[in-house]
């Protein structure tokens, strides 16, 4: 009978975690004008918003910023914009320019008061 190989396997060592040092702290840069809308998010150029709060009613969308602009459409509630322009404050709200996505006929200014961030 032949005799038993035996092998012996060390016990691992705990490894030494290495962390990459530190680098310097990125600096603050000035943040364009923007609305933060309560609970909402903030507003800014180059985002998609939804129409939301209207209770059905719709949100206009005007030739300028104010309620003296022309009504140009009616915006349906959940339909999303990009937003274009803005903020500028009128009539005592906040207006951006709106485009549809999908459809550039669609677009003017609306009050920020029924308008969040996309999901």
């Amino acid at each position: 009978m032949a005799a038993p190989v035996v092998t012996l396997v060390p016990r691992p060592s705990p490894t030494e975690m290495v962390l990459p040092s530190p680098t310097a702290s990125p600096t603050e840069t000035a943040q364009p004008a923007s609305v933060q809308e309560p609970g909402t998010g903030r507003i800014d150029v180059g985002l998609i918003v939804e129409v939301y709060g209207t209770e059905g009613d719709g949100l206009r969308l005007r030739t300028n910023p104010g309620t003296a602009g022309a009504i140009q459409l009616l915006a349906d509630e959940s339909e999303v914009f990009a937003v274009q322009d803005g903020p500028v404050e009128a009539d005592g709200r906040t207006w951006f320019y709106l485009v549809s996505p999908s459809d550039a006929s669609r677009a003017g200014w609306a009050v920020s008061d029924y308008l969040r961030l996309a999901q």
